[in-house]
Parts: C-alpha cells; structure tokens; sequence
C-alpha cells in the first residue's frame, strides 16, 4: 500500500473547513464568546474537532480509492478535501443537534418542576416581571424558588 500524508492531510483539512463552516452558519459561533446566562461558549471548538475527525475517519474506508491512486495529482487533493468538507459540516452539525436536543430535555425537566412549583406561589408581579426577562431555564428556576 502506498501511504501517503498527503492525504491524510487533505482529509483532515477539508474536516476541520466544514466544521468551521459549520460553526460559523450557527447561531452563536462560540469561539470563546460569552452566552446570555454569562459562561463562556466553546462549541466552535467543538465543531472544528468533530470536522477534524470526521475527515479523517472518512479516509479509512476509502483508502483503497484514494491512496493506492498512482501517479497523485492536486485534483485527487482537492476532491478529498471537497469531499470530507461535506463529511466534516455534517458530522459536526450531527453532534451539535444531538447534544442540543439533549439540553432542550434538560431545560424542560427544570422548568416542569419550576412550574409546578409556582403554581402553589402567591402572584407576584416582581418575579414575573424579572421571568418575562430571563435568559435561560436556570434563572428561570432560581426565580421561581423565590417565591
């Protein structure tokens, strides 16, 4: 087998593209930037490692198409990287709603129990007020214990 860095190389790099790619048409980039509840957002990161891998897993099955390839030419390089671009956007873009949809769970569980919670409250305009204005389940949840 005739290995070569080159492509391992090109797939990587086309990679870690989609999954900057990705991270940049997301919502929030999160290359360190502060979310609305004040900690701090790495998921680019999380996309460009993802995009990284996914790149180079993609070389594995496919080898025998690329690597064994003689004589290589800069067109092999750049269908390689065109190719785990795609793998790398969508692999990063799997992971993101998956762990996304795992936080929405989170999210709902807390307010079920800050809603059953508050329905035995007192009205209370203040609280309602800061509610109508929070940023995220948590704050909601802490409001809610304070009544």
């Amino acid at each position: 087998m005739d290995f070569s860095w080159q492509y391992v190389t090109a797939a990587a790099v086309g990679g870690l593209i989609g999954g900057l790619g990705h991270a940049l048409l997301s919502t929030s980039p999160g290359f360190g930037s502060t979310k609305p509840d004040g900690t701090k957002d790495f998921s680019g990161y999380r996309d460009l490692a993802v995009g990284f891998f996914s790149g180079l897993v993609w070389l594995l099955p496919n080898q025998k198409t690329w690597v064994d390839l003689t004589p290589k030419s800069g067109a092999d390089f750049v269908l390689i990287g065109l190719q785990t671009l795609v793998i790398g956007l969508a692999g990063s873009g799997w992971l993101t709603s998956h762990l996304d949809a795992d936080g929405l769970k989170s999210d709902a569980k807390t307010l079920q129990n800050a809603a059953a919670k508050a329905a035995g409250a007192a009205p209370n305009p203040d609280v309602a007020a800061q509610i109508s204005s929070a940023t995220s389940a948590d704050q909601v949840a802490k409001l809610v214990s304070s009544l």
